[in-house]
């Protein structure tokens, strides 16, 4: 089978050596990768040691991988080795463009791209608007920040593929009440990405108008005990918020409502007075 058929580096390397009889099969190619021992390349397939770039150029090598599937064992690497949520996320994206060729692959990349890319979720929001024209230059000027027509109409291609809108006899879009069910790789590299632009975005609100805007904050100390009252309290109003907003109110502008709690000191230690 071929690299793009595994979701990491270490199901590949085990099919590949189950085909060669396992223990010759790691010797040959920890020989040919320029391995020092074959103790190194056994770690690597048990996941007891990452694969680091420089490892994943010398199995290319050893194996003979060329264009995209060297690329890819190198997208595989440089998702082991990262460090932060954000370098996961570049490394998936790289990894979910590599092997967008199959179909299952590119319905990965749309599910990611659905939380991950901002303009995504305010295109979904504005084709709830039974009013108003659907025309893909005049939703880039809604959307703004120079977002292009073509990206629209690739996100509402998208969007129909996901089940998550269909078009009536009219030729107009119409939003279902689906759900976006993503592999939990893709879901948790995804959210952590739509957060980083809500965060982002509202830096930017900050020069709008204030009428259009509210920014509120508050600084306190907060016990362990109230940590989850607190997150209740941030998800019950998120739901009523919900609730209260909707297509059903009429047309409408799209607003982003960002709720965040986390912690600004670090831990005491519990046996401190």
């Amino acid at each position: 089978m071929e690299i793009f058929d595994y979701p990491n580096h270490r199901e590949y390397l085990k099919s590949y050596l189950a085909e060669r009889k396992s223990a010759v099969g790691v010797r040959t190619l920890a020989r040919k990768a320029g391995f020092k021992s074959p103790g190194h390349l056994t770690m690597l397939v048990k996941g007891q040691r990452r694969l680091t770039v420089r490892s994943a150029e010398l199995l290319a090598q050893g194996m003979a991988l060329k264009g995209r599937k060297r690329s890819l064992l190198l997208a595989f690497a440089r998702l082991d080795m990262a460090k932060t949520e954000n370098e996961r996320a570049k490394a998936l994206e790289e990894i979910l463009r590599l092997k967008s060729r199959q179909p299952e692959l590119q319905l990965e990349a749309k599910q990611y791209a659905f939380l991950a890319v901002w303009y995504y979720p305010v295109v979904y929001a504005l084709l709830h608007c039974e009013a108003g024209s659907q025309a893909t230059t005049t939703l880039a000027k809604r959307v703004g920040r120079g977002v292009s027509a073509g990206q629209i109409s690739e996100t509402i291609d998208d969007l129909f593929d996901l089940g998550l809108i269909e078009q009536t006899p009219e030729g107009r879009w119409r939003p279902l009440n689906t759900a976006v069910t993503t592999p939990e790789n893709v879901r948790s590299l995804a959210v952590g990405q739509y957060h980083r632009n809500s965060v982002k975005l509202a830096g930017e609100a900050l020069e709008q108008a204030p009428a259009l805007r509210e920014f509120n904050g508050l600084t306190v100390t907060v016990p362990d005990h109230l940590v989850p009252r607190v997150k209740e309290k941030i998800r019950r109003l998120r739901v009523e918020l919900g609730e209260m907003l909707g297509p059903e109110n009429g047309p409408a502008e799209v607003f982003q409502i960002n709720l965040q709690f986390f912690p600004l000191t670090q831990g005491l230690e519990r046996n401190e007075p």
